[in-house]
């Protein structure tokens, strides 16, 4: 009889979990700072780093499919609030899911071309049982 315990998290494991999140979320902002400069919006750097994780936390809900149209809403909704045109806002977020799209598509595209490649990595196991 084999008798499964609860993973043990290694503290090194968390913090580098931890980091990657942190580096995943300023990489988002810096997207969405560089879809704002795209759309010649005079947002300041701190409004993004205080909208982003905000709407990634609102488009969460389980509303729309992927989100669409949440984001722009939510984008356009809190810029307006700092006195920037809605249509900043509504770009700003498009343009962000444009993004993340693409980077999906990318990973999809490599997934149909190399299946096997994929395959491995997610099913490669990590450790023997006895």
């Amino acid at each position: 009889m084999i008798v499964r315990t609860a993973p043990v998290f290694a503290p090194r494991s968390v913090l580098a979990c931890f980091l990657l999140s942190l580096v995943s979320q300023f990489i988002a902002i810096l997207s969405a700072i560089c879809a704002g400069i795209a759309v010649h919006a005079a947002e300041p750097a701190v409004a993004y780093f205080a909208f982003v994780p905000v709407v990634w936390f609102v488009t969460m809900i389980p509303v729309t499919i992927s989100g669409l149209g949440v984001r722009e809403a939510s984008f356009a909704f809190l810029f307006r609030a700092i006195g920037s045109p809605y249509e900043h806002g509504i770009a700003i977020g498009a343009m962000v899911s444009a993004t993340s799209i693409l980077a999906a598509a990318l990973g999809g595209v490599f997934l149909f071309f190399k299946p096997e490649k994929a395959v491995r990595v997610v099913l490669s196991p990590t450790k023997k049982e006895p």
